[in-house]
């Protein structure tokens, strides 16, 4: 038994036409998966540069602590040595405070600054999950118009070809 033309041209639409369907049906599934793990990726991110603001913190909090013992040792070895808490003494727990303050605000700025790029990836990664669902719709209607466009053309094909030609009479 043969199948008549009609039916297959009729069946290339449906199929056609069923394949736009999946085409669009898996565009939202992508954007919906990119957009997914951007925001994931986001909530890392913040995460991150919260972390490494609070670990600047408790390291500069570290090093100032380190160093108010170290001048209180130096302070107690001035006064063993019987020296008294004036001139290059004085000089000396001057210049270890300033040193201290200074590592420990160096160490508060590396924190700040890698929070600061934890959270420039984070407003990054919102753009891209943002993206991620904009994209969905020029996806999904590109895949219909294709699915249908190519329905179309099987239809039109269709059509000419049971036009009658001019040798055939």
């Amino acid at each position: 038994m043969a199948i008549a033309s009609s039916t297959v041209i009729i069946a290339g639409l449906v199929v056609a036409l069923v394949g736009a369907g999946i085409s669009a049906y898996s565009a939202v599934q992508q954007a919906d998966a990119a957009e997914t793990a951007a925001k994931f990726n986001e909530k890392v991110a913040r995460n991150n540069a919260a972390a490494q603001a609070a670990q600047g913190a408790t390291e500069a909090a570290r090093a100032r602590n380190r160093a108010r013992r170290l001048i209180a040792a130096q302070r107690t070895q001035f006064a063993k040595s019987g020296g008294t808490l004036s001139g290059s003494a004085v000089d000396v727990l001057y210049d270890t405070a300033i040193q201290a303050e200074g590592d420990a605000l160096s160490i508060e700025y590396r924190g700040a600054v890698g929070g600061g790029a934890s959270s420039a990836e984070a407003r990054l990664q919102a753009m891209m999950a943002s993206n991620a669902r904009a994209s969905a719709g020029p996806a999904v209607a590109g895949s219909i118009l294709g699915g249908v466009g190519s329905a179309a053309g099987s239809y039109s094909n269709y059509k000419t070809s049971r036009e009658p030609k001019i040798g055939d009479y």
